[in-house]
């Protein structure tokens, strides 16, 4: 079958939309692939998985396996996500000896033995953390279903079990250098300015009231938890990585003779092979077809690098919403309003916020709080119940709309728009 054909036919989740390089979204695609035990004999993993360009799908067939595995593993050991706390844990350090590699060695001296070994040390890290992505948003999603009916609980207890490196931002000395990482995704590495700390800083912290749990529930209050936690620190560890593997990548692009951007657009088998073979296995060319547009990831189970052609007709499939003046999504904060529309994909359009706007964005970080105080509403493409939107929108009593996949795809700067968030509805007027 063609393989444009054989990814239309099956059934995603279109869940996130982030930018990155070849390289390390391909990484995370297999670190996916790769089986999380939950206890022993039952584990979790997709056959699925590929960005096309900035979109990422993940097999949504495999989301109700996931449950099933995850209530069997609950009725062996209820305390069985404790593992993964414990994992954290463990993997801190190591990635703080890492980093210090990383940023304190002369790379330019460096033997190549060296820099490959150093490199493939960059990729088991990468498999270790973001293989927990394969279990931190499902077990959140679950525990989410199952308090549906203790939304006190919800409210109360939808944050991380531990506290996140950006909680030590307000009282971080010298938060340019610290969090210096903070921006930096998928090997797009933007430093922290200090613009971007003036006046109001990251944070995370939610105004909790303590609330009566029954012990029959006491396991999943501890699950979400975990879910937020484990998926939030997740995303702080790949953050550092990425950000501090970039020293390394600029020896590496000089050895390959390339551009630093053209060495990201490389999955790691080729920059192995080149090294091996001494020079780069694919023309530049193709990777200038990269840097256009790719797909990558695993498609049952097989590793797949696509470009030019393939890669539009598969964009436009699943990003077409043509048409479309009203969706629907997840109520996170009751209300309903009207008023103009502002799409935020990251820190750099805060600019063009103003008090009263109505904040549309792929999802909320705690740098979004300064905006989000200002928002008149919040709807977002990404999250569920304990998510960030979801959590902050709370606290501050702003009618929220999470989970709705295509807003910042539908609504455009200076829509007039009615989010009814007693419904669950945005629609778009003007």
């Amino acid at each position: 079958m063609d393989i444009v054909k054989s990814i239309k036919l099956k059934q995603w989740d279109n869940r996130v939309k982030r930018s990155g390089f070849l390289q390390s979204q391909a990484i995370v695609c297999e670190a996916l692939s790769q089986k999380t035990e939950l206890i022993k004999g039952i584990s979790i993993k997709y056959d699925n998985n590929i960005w096309i360009k900035d979109i990422c799908l993940y097999d949504d067939s495999k989301l109700k396996y996931f449950e099933s595995q995850f209530t069997k593993a609950f009725q062996k050991d209820k305390n069985w996500p404790d593992k993964i706390v414990k994992f954290f844990d463990v993997i801190k350090p190591k990635t703080k000896k890492f980093i210090s590699k990383l940023e304190n060695t002369n790379w330019t001296n460096q033997p190549e033995k060296e820099v490959v070994k150093t490199f493939q040390e960059y990729i088991n890290l990468l498999y270790q953390v973001q293989r927990y992505y394969c279990l931190a948003v499902p077990l959140t999603n679950y525990a989410e279903k199952k308090l549906i009916d203790w939304p006190e609980v919800l409210a109360n207890y939808a944050n991380p079990i531990k506290k996140l490196y950006i909680d030590g931002f307000n009282n971080s000395k010298n938060p340019l250098k610290e969090f210096a990482w903070v921006k930096s995704t998928y090997n797009i590495i933007h430093k922290l300015t200090e613009e971007d700390i003036e006046g109001e800083v990251p944070h995370t912290t939610v105004r909790q009231k303590k609330v009566n749990i029954p012990n029959e529930i006491k396991y999943l209050k501890n699950a979400l938890q975990i879910g937020i936690y484990s998926r939030n620190r997740m995303k702080e560890l790949s953050q550092q990585i990425w950000y501090y593997f970039d020293f390394l990548a600029e020896r590496m692009a000089k050895d390959l003779k390339i551009t630093k951007s053209d060495f990201y657009q490389l999955s790691y088998h080729e920059v192995f092979d080149s090294y091996k073979n001494k020079k780069l296995v694919i023309n530049k060319i193709e990777i200038k077809k990269r840097h256009q547009g790719f797909v990558t990831g695993l498609l049952d189970n097989k590793l797949i690098i696509l470009t030019g052609p393939k890669v539009s007709q598969l964009y436009k499939f699943f990003n077409n919403v043509n048409g479309v003046k009203q969706f629907s999504g997840t109520v996170a904060s009751r209300g309903k309003v009207l008023g103009r529309a502002k799409i935020i994909n990251n820190l750099k359009e805060f600019s063009k916020f103003k008090k009263g706007d109505i904040l549309v964005t792929p999802m909320t970080s705690p740098d979004f709080v300064v905006i989000m105080k200002k928002a008149k509403a919040i709807v977002t493409d990404e999250g569920g119940l304990s998510c960030h939107a979801a959590i902050i929108s709370r606290e501050l009593g702003v009618p929220c709309i999470i989970g709705t996949k295509v807003a910042t795809k539908v609504i455009k700067d200076n829509n007039k728009i009615e989010v009814d968030a007693n419904k669950g509805l945005v629609r778009i007027i003007e």
